[in-house]
């Protein structure tokens, strides 16, 4: 399954790219530093899965899952940040996020990202 990471430190882009691909279900075909290039490289990649920072400069992880979404509603779409308050994951289920996942707890993540690759 392609993935497309996103998020705005290049340590933690690695970290969860070395999570997803550890057990070869998951293959990193993009990856983004901010909100802008994330839309370019989607619009590119077509990844099976995007997995979204939340916080991020110019564009929040939110923002970027709109435009997606306004673009391709069945897009399977995982936030991955250390800053989730209880508002962002309402409204991240609310704009059709599949899950929020604590970047204290990349273990699950993988899990996570294949489910949402199977239920689309």
């Amino acid at each position: 399954m392609t993935t497309l990471i996103v998020d705005d430190e290049p340590d933690m882009r690695l970290l969860i790219g070395m999570s997803l691909t550890l057990d070869g279900a998951c293959e990193v075909t993009a990856e983004a530093a901010d909100g802008e290039q994330a839309l370019t490289a989607w619009a590119r990649e077509r990844p099976d899965v995007v997995v979204l920072d939340m916080r991020m400069p110019g564009l929040s992880g939110l923002d970027v899952a709109r435009r997606i979404f306004a673009l391709d509603p069945t897009q399977p779409i995982v936030i991955c940040s250390a800053y989730l308050d209880q508002a962002d994951r309402d409204e991240a289920k609310r704009i059709g996020v599949v899950a929020c996942v604590d970047k204290t707890d990349l273990t699950r993540l993988a899990d996570v990202v294949c489910a949402a690759a199977r239920a689309a």
